[in-house]
């Protein structure tokens, strides 16, 4: 149940201190006001959240984007020795130069639209820009899942229009699919979807088996040619 504290300054003001329990019963401050009744609004709206599940500590998101992304993203990732030394490398080159100092909680969907607008103007391509940033939705994501923060910048960020190319390596055998059924996967390793992949083998499929019969056509009319 929310309480008030009432401090008395200096120049004998008194001062009114709305006070909550968080989710983890630590005692908390909505505030210091000069009425009991303001206080006593903060700390039951403070109390409120707590009690529906809504209450956020922000405190939490003045970890800097470095810091996360070290000591909780890379550690949670399951995934193969070389592809997180690719996440270790994107990180290094595209990520922290711009957002490792910045508190994660501070960092705002306009500063992620800024980032995509200098890459694409800066000679990246659209399918590495798409690339990086589901990776960077994926960090963000991660702290939201884990209350760093409120919301995830990277929601609503106007991407480049391109195609997402694939690396060999990420998915055996697709290399003879055709570009442009290739997508990014929500962890950040690049792998076609489903039914795109699908719609490929089955193009694939057909236009082999086209040259097979266009090639038997010229067999047997080469085999006419010789006969007559």
């Amino acid at each position: 149940m929310a309480w008030i504290k009432v401090r008395v300054t200096d120049d004998g003001d008194k001062r009114f201190v709305g006070c909550y329990r968080d989710p983890e019963g630590r005692q908390r401050s909505a505030g210091t006001f000069s009425s009991r009744r303001a206080a006593e609004r903060a700390a039951n709206r403070e109390e409120g959240k707590v009690r529906e599940g809504a209450w956020h500590d922000h405190t939490r998101g003045q970890v800097t984007f470095a810091e996360y992304v070290e000591t909780v993203w890379l550690p949670s990732k399951q995934v193969e020795t070389s592809t997180l030394a690719a996440y270790r490398s994107y990180l290094d080159k595209h990520f922290i130069p711009v957002f490792g100092r910045r508190p994660i909680g501070n960092i705002l969907p306009s500063e992620i639209q800024r980032w995509v607008t200098t890459a694409t103007t800066g000679g990246l391509s659209a399918a590495s820009v798409r690339k990086y940033h589901t990776m960077l939705h994926s960090i963000f994501e991660r702290a939201l899942t884990d209350r760093v923060i409120t919301f995830n910048p990277c929601e609503h960020t106007e991407l480049p229009k391109g195609h997402c190319c694939v690396e060999p390596s990420c998915d055996g055998g697709t290399a003879d699919l055709p570009v442009g059924c290739l997508v990014t996967c929500p962890e950040g390793a690049i792998r076609p979807s489903q039914s795109a992949h699908r719609d490929a083998l089955q193009e694939v499929r057909c236009r082999r088996a086209a040259r097979f019969a266009a090639g038997r056509s010229r067999d047997r009319s080469m085999q006419q040619c010789r006969c007559g």
